[in-house]
């Protein structure tokens, strides 16, 4: 009898378990980065003030509140929204700009059969509230009533703030001095974009506008755009 040394090789994984091949080697390191960067999500997604078992928005043509889970998110950052989107697999975005749902209410549908490893099977974005509740106005104003729809001073404060974190953080985008147009994106702004447009965007959606943002609380004194 003739003794032998088989040499055999096996690949590790980052979690210690072993393959007989490298592919599937890396078929299942990709599953631990995959289950990772789901996690990181969801914690992430977990920290926006988040409404449950809300109701469906106004105009949406169908409900089952037994099937269906709807969620409202109020993101306060960019990053959180980029968050809802990337967890959700869904695009939060309102008149075509995600950014314009910063410190805005969201209603996210959640089917029965959500998919809670991925978090991105059967997730829709409905609607952003401002849509919701401009239907529900224009629905009674056919009917012959007016109503009206206003928010709250801590509504319009966390927009506010949101919208400020935003202007902070134009101030580390670069731009040139002599045509004053940013040299690189900033939000949906592409690259070359003019500062008054920019400050535009912002006055429109401040409730004190863009001069409180340049001067502060000596707004009066400034000129505005």
């Amino acid at each position: 009898m003739k003794a032998k040394t088989i040499t055999r090789t096996v690949y590790e994984a980052a979690d210690g378990q072993q393959f007989m091949t490298e592919k599937e080697c890396k078929a299942h390191e990709v599953e631990l980065n995959h289950a990772k960067h789901i996690t990181e999500l969801r914690e992430q997604v977990d920290e926006i003030e988040c409404i449950d078992e809300g109701c469906a928005p106004f105009g949406y043509g169908y409900s089952d509140v037994e099937r269906y889970e709807y969620r409202w998110y109020r993101p306060k950052t960019i990053a959180e929204v980029e968050a809802l989107n990337s967890f959700f697999n869904v695009t939060v975005q309102q008149d075509g700009e995600p950014a314009d749902v910063v410190g805005e209410w969201v209603c996210v549908e959640i089917d029965g059969d959500f998919d809670g490893y991925t978090g991105k099977e059967d997730a829709y974005i409905i609607s952003a509230l401002e849509q919701s509740t401009e239907k529900l106005v224009n629905f009674y104003a056919e009917l012959g009533y007016e109503i009206k729809i206003e928010k709250k001073e801590s509504a319009v404060a966390a927009r506010d703030i949101a919208l400020e974190i935003l202007w902070d953080e134009l101030e580390d985008v670069p731009m040139d001095p002599i045509t004053e147009k940013i040299e690189q994106p900033f939000l949906h702004f592409p690259k070359g974009t003019d500062r008054t447009d920019i400050w535009h965007w912002f006055d429109t959606r401040h409730s004190k506008g863009v001069s409180y943002l340049v001067y502060g609380d000596n707004a009066e004194k400034g000129e505005g755009v």
